[in-house]
């Protein structure tokens, strides 16, 4: 087996979302995706990518670098992934052994982190054999459309109207302001302050947020909703639908509302407008993941979602490196 550079070819980036494919059947990746990933990370990121061969065969790849979305001098970040049908080999510690490696070259370092999810038993039993704690659950939950019915809901959502929050699509804010990335950027970053995370949130600046989110290919205005009190933006709910997949799924990205307009109906207003909208569009269900103590998460209960396996985030500390001589 060899272990070489992602090289950033078509035939790589297909062989990765293959890859990806099955690993995480029920998480549709493409290359378009993938290539927009890589392409989208900080400038000076230090990230590096790798694609384990056996007889030309991608059987695993792994990548590391630092955790731009939460900065924090000598954390780094670890992804390994091996292909279903490769396991018990020990690809997976090879591929892990050289990503630690090329870490162990950046000065400073001090904490790994990882992640996997709960149904995956020997990836869990990977991590915590090597020293890995965690420190974060995320239950993912999913909606089945066609039993989904919104009129117990609408009333909450015709007093968040009558309390003066206005929603639409952010295809026609981008019509209605000249400013609407701006707007779009301070919105998104609000909220994801208060998201819960296990280290403190690191913003995109603006130029960051327009690489990551709005060049995403998945990314389409008529699929993301915006609520609105007078003239500011004061909540959201994203909407997003691969363009290849056989499942007939969408997927929730952000939702959230400001905090002073919170208690107004505004977050399961939005949430009606997107599923209600995955309804008329034919899609089979809508998944979405929330921390297991953030309120959105029982607003997606009481709306029907029902609990999946949880996204785990782990870390692991690392020994103080040795003095400089």
């Amino acid at each position: 087996m060899e272990i070489r550079a992602f090289n950033g070819s078509d035939a790589d980036f297909e062989a990765a979302a293959q890859l990806e494919n099955k690993v995480w059947a029920d998480f549709p990746q493409t290359a378009e995706g993938i290539r927009h990933n890589i392409a989208s990370r900080p400038e000076n990121n230090q990230w590096r990518d790798w694609i384990a061969e056996q007889d030309g065969q991608a059987v695993g790849m792994a990548s590391h670098g630092e955790t731009f979305w939460a900065r924090k001098p000598g954390k780094y970040h670890v992804y390994v992934a091996v292909d279903p049908d490769w396991r018990g080999q020990g690809i997976g510690t090879r591929l892990f052994q050289h990503c630690l490696a090329g870490l162990q070259q950046h000065p400073g370092l001090s904490q790994l982190t990882a992640g996997t999810r709960e149904d995956q038993p020997v990836a869990i039993r990977f991590l915590e054999t090597r020293g890995f704690e965690r420190t974060l659950r995320e239950p993912v939950s999913k909606l089945d459309l066609a039993a989904f019915d919104p009129a117990p809901f609408q009333a909450k959502a015709e007093r968040a109207q009558a309390q003066g929050l206005a929603i639409d699509t952010l295809r026609a804010r981008m019509d209605a302001c000249a400013d609407w990335e701006a707007r779009y950027h301070q919105l998104h970053v609000a909220i994801l302050e208060d998201v819960p995370r296990p280290d403190v949130f690191t913003p995109p600046t603006l130029e960051e947020f327009h690489k990551r989110h709005v060049e995403d290919p998945h990314f389409d205005p008529a699929t993301i909703w915006i609520a609105r009190r007078g003239a500011e933006w004061v909540g959201v709910t994203e909407l997003y639908i691969p363009k290849r997949q056989t499942l007939n799924m969408a997927y929730t990205g952000l939702t959230g509302v400001l905090r002073n307009a919170r208690r107004l109906g505004a977050a399961t207003a939005l949430k009606l407008r997107a599923l209600q909208f995955a309804q008329e569009q034919g899609l089979a269900a809508v998944e979405t993941d929330n921390e297991e103590n953030n309120p959105m998460y029982r607003i997606n209960l009481a709306l029907g979602f029902k609990p999946q396996p949880a996204w785990l985030a782990y870390r692991k500390i690392l020994d103080a490196a040795p003095p400089a001589a």
